[in-house]
């Protein structure tokens, strides 16, 4: 029985193996859903108290900084009438929300949760994401939006962060973990948000285009946690 069952897999083998799912995918899987639980846990010794806090604090999936959408669209528009790239980027799009006069859909995709992440859970442990960035939740702050690259897919807004927020008392505004700290305005269909990160190496590629501006432009963004 054991030898026929060892000469049917045999057989069978490469069939097998098309139904198994992939290392990569089971690592992704296995990954999602420990998150997905550590995000359920509700008592003290899953996460490290803060402070003085007895409260159990909720997963951290990441420190943002968030912009209106709106204000980005708008700010779009503007530099299209200074900027051609931006112009004939637009037109390719087909506008923006913001202003799309003959009401086509425009191509692609907007984000309309405007931000600019600070600190990702797989960047940090939750109690150093806590710790770092808890005191500044909630706090105003003013962007400069130094430039723009675009490409092909994926379109950004680049920022430079100031040293305190506008909130009083001021609060010292923690270092991004993210080398190209940015806004995503755009990305296309099928694509991913994220892609976004490698708009600066696209550039080197000469794939993508960055324009820095003539005068930085300022926004308004305020520190969120954003959880699991």
């Amino acid at each position: 029985m054991e030898k026929r069952l060892r000469e049917l897999i045999l057989k069978h083998q490469d069939t097998l193996q098309s139904m198994c799912a992939s290392e990569s995918e089971s690592q992704e899987v296995f990954a999602n859903q420990v998150a997905h639980y550590a995000s359920s846990l509700h008592t003290t010794t899953q996460f490290a108290e803060i402070s003085n806090q007895s409260a159990v604090q909720r997963f951290v999936e990441i420190v943002s900084i968030d912009v209106d959408a709106k204000t980005m669209h708008n700010l779009l528009s503007e530099l299209a009438k200074d900027y051609a790239d931006v112009s004939s980027f637009l037109s390719r799009i087909g506008g923006t929300p913001a202003d799309d006069i003959n009401s086509k859909k425009c191509n692609g995709n907007f984000v309309q949760s405007a931000h600019v992440t600070m600190a990702h859970f797989s960047q940090l442990s939750q109690q150093t994401l806590y710790a770092d960035y808890r005191d500044i939740i909630g706090h105003s702050l003013t962007l400069s939006i130094t430039g723009i690259l675009i490409g092909e897919t994926v379109a950004a807004l680049s920022v430079t962060l100031p040293a305190q927020s506008d909130t009083e008392p001021p609060c010292n505004v923690p270092p991004s973990q993210n080398t190209f700290p940015h806004i995503t305005i755009w990305f296309g269909e099928g694509e991913s948000a994220s892609r976004a990160n490698e708009l600066p190496s696209l550039v080197e590629k000469r794939e993508a285009v960055r324009l820095e501006l003539k005068e930085p432009m300022q926004i308004s963004g305020k520190f969120e946690f954003w959880y699991l």
